[in-house]
């Protein structure tokens, strides 16, 4: 399922969906850019329980290294499961991730058609450096039976203002979808990205990937730009708590 490699390539108009599957997204297109609208100035909305589960993600700092994160998380179902860093070892299982997303979900993360992960998909996702690229999974099962339900991360890059920026993706398993990892995701990488002391954490989105827009909704992260070209809403989101926010622009 998940296989982040933020840095999305924009769709080429070539490998773009038959005409079928325009027509499936169509209907969803115009709430989609609603939804893009509104998200910068939407109040973040998480049920009270959400809120309080993320709350130590999003507002305070982890204490241990990125690349030795690791911390049991439940399920909006009530599921145990296990978020942590990824580590080498886990090629087969990302790959058998990645194999079980459905064909619409590999082009809402990747605006392409992909069958499988290169041996160099792999190489860049097992093996980041976690200071520019960091990578984590959420899993469940354990030792032989762990296998990876969901995954995110973010690569830096440089923004034309000198401030540090990062940007992020997410894939989740189809089966699993609704439950809150993308969110849950979200909340560890920016905390993580912010106690490196990134400023900001960037997307992009398809327009017709409403569920997505939703989970950068819920994270209460501050949408600072969003402009949209050739059906991609780009997104940028301040790190900065309100106080930083202030001092920076006074």
């Amino acid at each position: 399922m998940p296989t982040p490699s933020p840095a999305a390539k924009r769709p080429a108009r070539k490998s773009a969906p038959a005409k079928s599957a325009v027509k499936k997204t169509a209907a969803k297109k115009t709430a989609a850019k609603k939804t893009a609208v509104q998200l910068a100035r939407a109040p973040a909305k998480l049920k009270a329980a959400e809120a309080a589960a993320l709350k130590r993600h999003v507002e305070t700092d982890i204490s241990a290294p990125a690349r030795r994160f690791t911390e049991p998380i439940v399920l909006r179902d009530g599921s145990p499961a296990l978020m942590r860093a990824i580590r080498p070892d886990d090629r087969e299982r990302l790959q058998a991730a990645f194999l079980a997303l459905d064909r619409e979900s590999v082009y809402l993360r990747y605006f392409m058609y992909k069958r499988e992960l290169s041996e160099a998909d792999l190489d860049r996702l097992c093996n980041p450096d976690f200071a520019l690229r960091v990578v984590l999974v959420v899993t469940v099962g354990a030792d032989a039976g762990e296998v990876i339900v969901g995954c995110g991360g973010y690569v830096a890059h440089a923004k034309a203002d000198g401030s540090r920026a990062a940007e992020v993706a997410f894939a989740v398993d189809e089966k699993l979808k609704g439950q809150g990892i993308s969110s849950k995701l979200l909340g560890v990488l920016a905390d993580i990205a912010r106690h490196d002391g990134f400023e900001r954490l960037s997307a992009e989105v398809l327009v017709q990937n409403t569920p997505m827009f939703a989970v950068f909704e819920r994270s209460g992260l501050p949408v600072i730009e969003q402009t949209e070209e050739d059906g991609v809403v780009s997104l940028t989101l301040s790190l900065l708590n309100p106080a930083s926010a202030a001092g920076a622009s006074g």
